[in-house]
């Protein structure tokens, strides 16, 4: 058993993983022998350590609807009742080439469709946000369940950026738009929208495409419940113009067309 390996890890292995079985060849990967499988660590300290909780609990979420689009969470944990030390492992993706060419877009949205349908037993209990809080970025998101999508979206998403800017024209702005432009776009939306998981970060740089088997991933969530369209409608900002067609094709849930591009954008 190396002493690489940092005694978190070796604490929050699944059963079906010895540690005798493990090589370390670098900070964060590890090689396990009899699969010849490349596993990835991370490990969070202090003030990180939400982050990663988030990650982890965002990334067992969409395992549980994607299609070997995500990175598998293999163990997970703590080094105490305090949290001060955190630990994650996890698939690791090798990367080559660009996702961005219309085939393999087109498959991303055949995925996402996939990981966007609607389960009951999700665990939204038919709310709007997520277990823990998540980060996009260094951003620590509000995730407080909300039964509305045009309430969660309003004050947990868009309101509670404008209250961290705290800019007075911004602010003026803010009031113009949460009266007119949010009721406009998400009130009376048809068919209503319903909680799915969400990648929540879905920007260009958080899709890759793995060499074993030249398929789309993605990683590095800002998990929660949500509307569908928000996924989209980062993956439409950062340049994702192929997708969309096949993810609708594949899904069984209409979106409300009225108003949908003024709200992707």
């Amino acid at each position: 058993m190396s002493l690489d390996i940092p005694a978190i890890v070796l604490k929050h292995l699944p059963p079906s993983i010895a540690p005798q079985d493990l090589r370390p060849f670098s900070r964060s990967l590890l090689l396990h022998e009899p699969t010849k499988s490349t596993l990835f660590v991370k490990v969070a300290t202090g003030k990180n350590v939400p982050q990663l909780i988030g990650e982890a609990t965002g990334l067992k979420a969409m395992n549980d609807d994607s299609l070997n689009l995500v990175p598998k969470v293999y163990g997970f944990g703590y080094d105490s009742n305090d949290r001060r030390q955190a630990c994650m492992i996890t698939d690791w993706f090798e990367m080559r080439g660009s996702w961005r060419d219309e085939q393999h877009q087109r498959e991303l949205g055949r995925k996402l469709a996939r990981m966007h349908e609607y389960r009951d037993e999700a665990g939204h209990n038919g709310r709007f946000g997520f277990m823990v809080p998540t980060h996009c970025g260094e951003t620590e998101q509000d995730n407080t369940w909300e039964d509305s999508w045009e309430v969660f979206f309003r004050d947990r998403r868009l309101g509670d950026l404008v209250q961290r800017i705290r800019d007075k024209a911004i602010n003026q702005s803010w009031e113009t738009m949460k009266t007119q432009a949010i009721p406009l776009l998400l009130s009376e939306m048809s068919p209503p929208p319903r909680p799915v998981i969400l990648h929540g970060d879905l920007w260009s740089g958080n899709v890759g495409l793995e060499s074993k088997t030249g398929s789309p991933v993605i990683y590095d969530p800002a998990c929660y419940f949500g509307h569908n369209e928000a996924d989209l409608g980062i993956t439409h900002m950062f340049g994702g113009k192929h997708h969309g067609c096949d993810y609708l094709h594949q899904q069984d849930y209409k979106l409300c067309m009225c108003r949908f591009f003024e709200r992707l954008l």
